[in-house]
């Protein structure tokens, strides 16, 4: 008897780029599912100078990419799917979503589980993460999604509510961990490490659109930190900071005021929204309660706080 094996011509895929033409070219479904979890034991480097370059949050992203909708098959149904082909649509979308938690698992079994086993020093190790001009909005973008009154909402399995899904607990945990790491960081922290004065006149002035640039995109991810929190019912993680450094500050202050304020109260039997502070304190506020407590120990008045730049 001949070994099959040896009648069959094979060759190793070589690297991620190798992989991820298998993976983009026509195949069935089990093919495809064979290769996710092979994916993240590529090597990124080149096998030939004309292919391009990834990194690590490319490779993170394509994964994200292909993962999105996993739980409730959301972005997993095409428009013209549905008008052209409606009885194929249910077995396609069966294929579609049964591949997309298989990205989803493979993801957090090779990176996000790594990230949250780090244990105390994950702060640092989230540093590239948060970083990452390419990986971060990726990031926000899948765990979240904007609801008509403007407020977000979890979603890829993360859920405001407790689960029964192992998956989606550790996918929460790692969520939590990731927006700790955002009010852990800031633009100033990240940019301390140039000597502005050494920088000759023309690197000032890039360096300085730089910070801007920087602090822009800071405010907007502690902003989306905050409200994330906020739908998570998870806004005490602010009253405990992180290594001796408060996680509130006049950026995560701002948001919190834009939360207090969409509280609502009874007053002389009619329903209406919070107009101050106060107000949002006597109906039961979690955010004002926060603020409350920041305005007493820093010993300042519930007002708008220092505009930030951005």
């Amino acid at each position: 008897m001949v070994n099959p094996l040896l009648t069959i011509d094979m060759n190793p895929i070589s690297n991620y780029h190798a992989w991820l033409q298998a993976f983009i070219a026509p195949s069935d479904s089990d093919t495809k599912e064979g290769l996710l979890h092979k994916g993240f034991e590529k090597s990124l480097g080149k096998a030939d100078y004309s292919e391009p370059e990834y990194t690590e949050a490319d490779r993170i992203i394509f994964y994200l990419s292909i993962a999105d909708g996993w739980e409730d098959g959301s972005n997993l149904l095409r428009g013209e799917e549905i008008k052209l082909y409606p009885q194929s649509t249910p077995k396609m979308q069966a294929i579609r979503m049964s591949l997309a938690k298989k990205a989803i698992s493979v993801l957090y079994q090779n990176s996000f589980k790594v990230w949250v086993d780090r244990g105390d020093d994950r702060y640092v190790y989230y540093e590239k993460m948060v970083t990452s001009r390419e990986l971060l909005p990726i990031l926000m973008y899948f765990f979240s999604k904007e609801q008509k009154d403007k407020t977000l909402a979890p979603r890829n399995g993360v859920h405001s509510y407790p689960t029964s899904s192992h998956l989606s607990e550790q996918l929460a945990k790692f969520l939590i961990m990731l927006i700790q790491a955002i009010l852990f960081w800031d633009a100033d922290d990240l940019l301390a490490g140039r000597e502005y004065s050494r920088m000759a006149p023309a690197e000032k002035l890039v360096f300085g659109e730089l910070v801007d640039t920087e602090t822009e995109r800071f405010f907007k991810a502690k902003v989306w930190a905050v409200e994330m929190l906020s739908s998570l019912h998870k806004l005490d993680v602010l009253e405990k900071g992180c290594m001796a450094r408060s996680f509130i500050d006049d950026t995560v202050v701002y948001a919190l005021q834009a939360i207090e304020l969409r509280e609502t109260i009874v007053i002389k039997g009619e329903t209406m929204k919070v107009k101050n502070h106060h107000q949002a304190l006597k109906a039961g506020s979690k955010a004002a309660w926060i603020l409350a407590k920041h305005y007493v120990e820093n010993d300042c008045h519930p007002q708008a706080p220092k505009p930030v730049r951005y």
